[in-house]
């Protein structure tokens, strides 16, 4: 009861219930840098949580999405006045306005608005699969400053972790891997209620002890591919991993998924993450990827 929680470079907040609603926080917020705004604050994340405050600031510039969660009040996406420059919102209810402020561009897929959408400035702003919206409302006079697109035609959402509890005996950890969703009735691809109840009946859970690797800083990548050989996924704890040889993914429907923004430091000109042509269904959510200094390629080879 009546926790605050400031986010800042590398931190979030995650909820690990199987439903927004099994984790409530009265705040939390990102608000303006040391310059005065928010044009540099990146890395942060809020996901699995139901924010109960009558209103939240998540004053960002991309690389900080809010995920998965449940606003109750407004939601204002600058803080009195200072510059920002966007950022992304997915699977989100909003029971307050939107409050836009001085965001540059932003992203909204499968979103709930139930107040009004407040857009004084903005270039460029995208709602795809977003229910309540009023696109003409937001436009003003630039024309071309807001795109919908009434649903969403392929969605793969980013894993999450959850704990349940074992009749009070004891917790269990897993991954839980939402499916791929296409070409099903579009009303499911709208908005969130219907998208979180498919979901829930078609993903799959990985157990956390028999199904997936924890790594931590310090592991090697030898290590950590050794690790991941019987595993159907791999979770990386937060901090930074200094990989001298690929992280190599070649079985189909692997799981990599990052808490707490990991990052992978390629030690030399190679990638740090490769997927094998021959994988299929692949995830991979929540790292920063970083390149050697040298002049080789970059830190992640695709598929």
């Amino acid at each position: 009861k009546g926790v605050r929680a400031p986010l800042g470079f590398y931190t979030s907040l995650i909820g690990v219930g199987r439903d927004p609603s099994d984790v409530s926080v009265p705040y939390a917020f990102s608000v303006n840098g040391d310059k005065g705004g928010a044009t540099q604050n990146f890395w942060r994340s809020v996901e699995g949580v139901t924010l109960t405050d009558h209103a939240i600031v998540w004053a960002v510039s991309q690389g900080s999405p809010i995920r998965r969660s449940v606003v109750e009040g407004s939601l204002f996406l600058s803080d009195n006045g200072g510059w920002s420059s966007g950022g992304f919102i997915a699977n989100v209810r909003i029971g307050g306005d939107l409050n836009m402020g001085t965001q540059q561009q932003w992203f909204f897929r499968n979103v709930d608005l139930s107040g009004r959408v407040r857009c004084p400035t903005g270039w460029n702003y995208v709602f795809m699969g977003v229910t309540g919206v009023d696109a003409e409302a937001c436009q003003a006079n630039i024309t071309g400053k807001v795109s919908t697109i009434t649903s969403t035609p392929r969605i793969a959402e980013k894993p999450y972790l959850i704990m349940e509890d074992s009749g009070g005996v004891e917790e269990s950890w897993s991954i839980f891997v939402p499916p791929l969703l296409h070409s099903i009735p579009q009303q499911l691809l709208r908005g969130v209620r219907a998208l979180a109840r498919a979901s829930a009946l078609l993903g799959k859970r990985l157990d956390l002890v028999a199904e997936v690797f924890v790594a931590r800083p310090g592991m090697s990548a030898s290590q950590i591919n050794a690790g991941m050989q019987s595993m159907k996924g791999l979770l990386l704890t937060p901090g930074v991993y200094v990989i001298n040889e690929p992280i190599l993914v070649d079985k189909d429907e692997f799981v990599v998924l990052g808490i707490g923004f990991p990052t992978l430091v390629a030690e030399r000109e190679a990638p740090v993450l490769q997927i094998s042509a021959s994988a299929s269904g692949v995830r991979v959510a929540g790292l920063l990827l970083e390149a050697g200094s040298g002049s080789g390629d970059d830190a992640a080879v695709p598929p």
